[in-house]
């Protein structure tokens, strides 16, 4: 699910250089803030909080307010009950998603995901670029890919955490951690992952990350 929201955050920096007028706001997981934290594309983050799910009065309660929040145009990349309820309840002259038979009625735009990717991009990017064909066009220029936005002591802090590296090396980040148990790469794994890249690239230097409960962090 982090990586979900990173990738979408991707497409508001689309959606802005498109049209730099435009207002964007996100709704998001509680647990996945971290990740938006800085991104100048972003004018305002809605949060979804983790409660939700349990309580449904909660959820209901925040339905109820996005009825009074009218927008241009909705985005959905999640696509599951929740953001389709999200969907539902918030007025729009414009509502985009996935096609899904059981909920395409909630849409003005249901997209289809093509069976493949016409550029070099990864099926999963180009798929979420679809999403924003009937606003930017077909052709627009897809050259980018998600970025977290760093501020100036997390940036300090990674550059003391590389200090060390050779500069003539390359520096490779691996993330072994995910938001669920069910993700993250199994530690018996990540040894025999680790001991493969080190044997066949040693001429590189390596920074491993992994998730905190916040989403972000180096070690």
């Amino acid at each position: 699910m982090i990586g979900d929201v990173l990738t979408a955050s991707l497409h508001c920096a689309y959606l802005k250089r498109w049209n730099p007028s435009l207002e964007i706001h996100f709704v998001a997981n509680q647990h996945t803030l971290a990740v938006l934290e800085n991104n100048p594309n972003i004018d305002k983050i809605i949060i979804f909080r983790d409660d939700f799910r349990s309580n449904k009065l909660a959820f209901l309660s925040f339905l109820w307010k996005q009825r009074k929040e009218p927008y241009d145009y909705i985005i959905d990349f999640y696509g599951k009950i929740e953001s389709n309820l999200i969907a539902l309840f918030t007025p729009a002259k414009t509502k985009i998603s996935y096609h899904k038979w059981y909920t395409s009625w909630v849409y003005s735009t249901p997209v289809k995901r093509s069976n493949n990717s016409p550029t070099q991009l990864p099926l999963s990017l180009h798929h979420r670029n679809q999403l924003i064909f009937p606003l930017v066009g077909d052709d627009f220029n897809f050259n980018d890919y998600p970025r977290l936005y760093l501020n100036k002591q997390e940036v300090q802090q990674a550059k003391k955490t590389i200090a060390h590296r050779d500069p003539q090396k390359k520096l490779l980040m691996v993330a072994v951690l995910g938001s669920s148990k069910l993700k993250p790469t199994p530690s018996i794994n990540w040894q025999i992952c680790w001991t493969t890249y080190v044997r066949t690239i040693r001429s590189n230097s390596f920074l491993t990350t992994c998730h905190n409960n916040k989403g972000k962090s180096m070690s």
